[in-house]
């Protein structure tokens, strides 16, 4: 028996070291493979980066742009039915310079995540294909076409309309404080390469109820709600006119009703097929507006109309070495040029060297046309606790960022635990 049990042994160390031999030499294969596999880096931090390197495992990802040998830009926009247009750019480095590539998939307003990563990771594989060609990977390679013959015209029964419905609220409190909050809006819009009709509504209320002993209950409570239309005709391909329609109250700015119709004309000093990447639009706007208020102005105004422009010019630009968004904008009324207001703001992130990355941005604005600010002076309480408009001059914000990265340049591995 002990001889018996002695010969399975022998046999089971013998099939397991057999079977490390095997493994062993099929690793060392699989690394062989993985040293001509060029590396990738891919500039966008909004899909799961982890499905990806588990469905795309014959490239090394690498994680700094500046060691990759191809570079995929990754750009996104908002589609006419409420989804996005994914451009994944392939820019070659190395022995791979010169070999560049575009691809653009498709995702529906009502794609789960789960959906958006699949197209995502199919349009990546196909985009890397032409750079496995002169690598051995390429033998292990096996095309499909999984598409028919025929090509079916699809009919939209919804003529471009995409409608959406939303409405949120809640509530919190405390042994003294309890707050409310509900809101709602509706959305309509209709795009197409020669149309942009775009309809929104909206309503919102918060109210807050203070109790503390010995004074009387405070409440406090703001509304606003408003009707906004925008059309925009598409003129050529770096000219648009357009028109805003809207009306609107807000207890905040002290207006019980307000009417407005705006015409605009927009012109890109870049083809608008290019706005994946760069924009350069001066957008020029005259309206007219009516307005009634809630309380006397600071001007002594209950109701009046007004005409009123604007001049803004936007800036965007990304690139493998960073984004620059840049706006400014000048408005003013033309009863009185000296109500006016002139706005800044610029975001800027940028790739200065390997592993370095610097973001910087801010807003500034110079406010001269607070003309619905009531007359008399407003509570302490609603002061501070910013129910009602303040009269301000100017406002401003500002914010930086540094970061560096360094150490091993790969990051193939996935690894879910905790």
């Amino acid at each position: 028996m002990l001889k018996v049990y002695n010969v399975f042994f022998a046999v089971g160390i013998s099939l397991m070291l057999f079977s490390n031999i095997i493994t062993g030499q099929a690793e060392t294969d699989s690394l062989d493979l993985m040293e001509h596999a060029p590396k990738i880096f891919i500039d966008y931090n909004r899909i799961d980066m982890d499905y990806v390197r588990r469905k795309v495992q014959f490239v090394n990802y690498v994680t700094d742009r500046k060691l990759a040998d191809i570079y995929i830009l990754v750009t996104t926009k908002r589609t006419g039915s409420s989804g996005r247009e994914y451009t994944l750019t392939y820019i070659g480095h190395n022995v791979y310079e010169g070999v560049e590539d575009t691809l653009v998939f498709y995702t529906e307003s009502n794609d789960t995540e789960d959906i958006v990563r699949s197209k995502f990771v199919k349009t990546l594989k196909v985009g890397l294909f032409p750079y496995m060609i002169d690598t051995p990977l390429i033998k292990q390679f096996d095309l499909k076409f999984l598409g028919s013959k025929e090509v079916n015209v699809i009919k939209d029964k919804w003529d471009y309309w995409v409608f959406k419905v939303a409405m949120r609220g809640g509530f919190s409190g405390e042994e003294y404080i309890k707050s409310y909050h509900i809101n709602g809006d509706i959305d309509a819009d209709r795009i197409t390469e020669e149309w942009k009709i775009r309809l929104s509504a909206g309503y919102f209320y918060d109210e807050d109820n203070y109790t503390f002993e010995d004074t009387e209950p405070y409440l406090s409570n703001s509304r606003h709600w408003y009707v906004r239309s925008l059309t925009v005709k598409s003129l050529s391909d770096h000219w648009s006119l357009g028109t805003y329609l809207s009306t609107y109250s807000s207890t905040y700015r002290n207006i019980d009703q307000s009417y407005r119709i705006t015409p605009a004309i927009e012109f890109n000093f870049f083809p608008y097929s290019e706005s994946t990447y760069r924009e350069l639009r001066l957008n020029y706007s005259i309206g007219y507006v009516y307005n009634y208020y809630n309380e006397m102005t600071i001007y002594d105004k209950m109701e009046e109309g007004l005409f009123r422009h604007s001049l803004e010019l936007n800036a965007e630009v990304k690139q493998p070495w960073g984004e620059i968004d840049f706006i400014t904008e000048y408005s003013s009324y033309l009863h009185d040029l000296s109500k006016n207001r002139f706005r800044i703001y610029m975001d800027i992130s940028l790739n200065l060297f390997k592993g370095f990355a610097f973001s910087i941005s801010g807003g500034y604005s110079l406010i001269h046309d607070q003309i619905s600010l009531p007359a008399e002076d407003m509570d302490l309480e609603d002061i501070l606790l910013r129910r009602s408009e303040l009269a301000t001059q100017y406002d401003y914000w500002f914010r930086y960022g540094i970061s560096y990265t360094f150490g091993s340049i790969y990051n193939n591995i996935v690894n879910p635990r905790f």
